[in-house]
């Protein structure tokens, strides 16, 4: 179990976690330390499942320590890469 987001990972965050379905995504690119709060803070892109046709739309968003202290983050980077391999 990880502490916190992990650079190169994919997170989803779902509704009833963590077996429920996805609400968004979060792929980490980086973590830094905040300078105002000292905690960490990820940095990386948010996704939103777009209901018309099932595609992910990406926005560069940052995560905070509280974003990861709401427990609901699933890491979903070992699943991705065994679909990804299926097809």
């Amino acid at each position: 179990m990880t502490t916190f987001f992990e650079p190169g990972h994919t997170y989803a965050a779902r509704v009833g976690w963590p077996g429920g379905r996805e609400r968004f995504r979060f792929i980490c690119e980086s973590v830094a330390t905040d300078p105002e709060t000292g905690k960490p803070r990820a940095l990386g892109q948010h996704g939103r499942l777009r209901t018309a046709d099932g595609e992910w739309i990406w926005t560069p968003n940052p995560r905070t320590y509280d974003d990861w202290q709401g427990g609901s983050w699933t890491d979903i980077t070992d699943e991705l890469k065994t679909t990804e391999a299926t097809r």
